[in-house]
């Protein structure tokens, strides 16, 4: 299921996908396009008030019914609480990848001034990491001719593309690579697939861009779930919003990067998202943990989850491979 949120918009809707959206508006400055990509579900090991919050194992659809509920009812306020203009942004439900498993994610894009629109992509991408308790949020910049990440958008020709047939191609080309299992985000009928490099310049894929998109070709070709195609393939910028939990437990990293007027606006959006998710968890028997995480539970949070499976890609890659850093 994808939904989403009907906005006034500077160029062709979302639901037309990525491609669409670059053919038809180009990226001129006063017409820049970023897109955030997120959860809803709280960072894993992060050490709320009430305790952690387990969802490993939990179904998709339980996992849905949460994200579509804070899709609605919070999504439309943290936009206004960091004072983004409604007609600058366009938003999407939609199924998203992470070290090989596929979770209900949400998507957002801001279109207008370079800087205006990065300005408030950062922001926004903190208001919405300090709201949900997130370790990251992803920004992705279309807009730039000097990006170093290579992005491969894979479409669905059939017009089929869900969380299943989604992560039956995910499950597919990290078969061809194991580094194509880091992660995805949709976008109306495309994959969008993302060669993020790490601090140190490596990618977490441990693919170099050419066999990072071939890889993606020879899946798309090779796929026999439903029809796919490369649409689409080049250069943009990715970076990561960040808050480290574990030695930022009050989330003063995003905290730092909004004003006081915004986070006292924030403030109530945050308790409505506890009561969301108390309620969801009791409804839906998540475990529940301690209210302080321990080191082990922390560990469990993107980074470590990251660094292993990076590991795991340079491995299958044989000693020949690249070392990576960290």
């Amino acid at each position: 299921m994808m939904q989403r949120i009907s906005i006034p918009r500077l160029c062709i809707p979302l639901i037309g996908g990525l491609t669409f959206w670059l053919a038809a508006c180009g990226s001129s400055s006063s017409n820049h396009l970023l897109q955030l990509s997120f959860e809803a579900m709280p960072g894993a090991g992060v050490a709320l008030a009430q305790g952690t919050v387990d969802t490993q194992g939990a179904d998709y659809g339980e996992k849905e019914a949460f994200t579509q509920q804070v899709f609605n009812e919070l999504f439309p306020d943290i936009v206004t609480a960091v004072g983004i203009d409604s007609a600058d942004i366009d938003s999407e439900l939609s199924p998203g990848g992470f070290l090989l498993e596929t979770n209900p994610s949400m998507q957002a894009q801001l279109r207008g001034d370079e800087a205006a629109a990065t300005a408030d992509s950062e922001r926004l991408a903190a208001a919405l990491g300090y709201v949900m308790y997130q370790w990251s949020v992803l920004i992705t910049d279309f807009g730039t001719d000097v990006g170093d990440t290579r992005y491969v958008a894979i479409r669905f020709t059939g017009g089929d593309l869900n969380a299943t047939s989604a992560q039956e191609f995910f499950a597919f080309a990290a078969g061809i690579e194991s580094g194509l299992g880091g992660g995805y985000s949709v976008f109306g009928d495309e994959m969008l697939f993302l060669n993020v490099r790490g601090d140190d310049g490596v990618p977490f894929s441990g693919l170099d861009d050419d066999v990072f998109a071939q890889a993606l070709g020879q899946a798309a070709a090779e796929f026999t779930g439903t029809a796919v195609e490369v649409a689409e393939s080049g250069m943009v910028i990715a970076q990561f919003i960040e808050n480290d939990w574990d030695s930022a437990s009050a989330g003063q990293e995003y905290r730092a990067r909004l004003d006081a007027a915004m986070l006292e606006a924030l403030e109530p959006l945050r308790v409505r998202f506890d009561q969301l998710l108390d309620a969801a968890s009791a409804e839906y028997g998540w475990p529940r943990g301690a209210a302080e995480a321990t080191i082990e539970e922390t560990r469990r949070g993107r980074g470590a989850e990251l660094w292993r499976w990076r590991l795991g890609a340079e491995a299958s890659r044989g000693p020949g491979a690249a070392m990576l850093g960290h």
